[in-house]
């Protein structure tokens, strides 16, 4: 009885330690809605931080990471089908932050850093993410509505 006591016990432990550690390994620092793993999700909100400060080049080089780390993308226990439309909408998803923060940029390089370029500057990224978005739902109908 002690013995077949210990072993439950024992293998709940097990179970307790081993989940935490596989969570570490995607868990997102910057946000609970982690569908993408740090290296996409954390990635994109710290792009969106510098977008909002007018830091367009700190941003495209978030958005580019997050980009490279779409192709990369594993979860254990998805399949195959599941692992592919992640990558996808990841990649989708970074391709467009990316453009949008590109376009940005290229706005700043000609105004002067006040709140009202910034305000005009994050407007043209925002419009280019939508643009570049809508462009890819209609080039890639399978994943529009598709993506978590």
């Amino acid at each position: 009885m002690l013995v077949l006591f210990s072993a439950l016990t024992l293998g709940s432990i097990v179970c307790i330690q081993t989940q935490p550690a596989e969570a570490r390994t995607v868990k997102c620092k910057l946000t609970t809605n982690c569908v993408y793993g740090s290296e996409i999700s954390d990635r994109w909100i710290k792009g969106a931080r510098f977008e909002q400060k007018a830091d367009f080049q700190s941003a495209i080089i978030e958005y580019k990471k997050a980009f490279k780390a779409s192709e990369k993308l594993t979860f254990p226990g998805k399949t195959q089908a599941q692992m592919k439309l992640l990558r996808a909408c990841a990649s989708t998803g970074s391709y467009a932050s990316l453009q949008g923060a590109i376009a940005g940029a290229e706005y700043m390089k000609f105004h002067q850093l006040t709140a009202e370029h910034t305000k005009a500057a994050i407007e043209i990224s925002r419009n280019k993410f939508r643009e570049v978005s809508d462009a890819q739902d209609e080039k890639f109908p399978e994943l529009a509505g598709s993506c978590p």
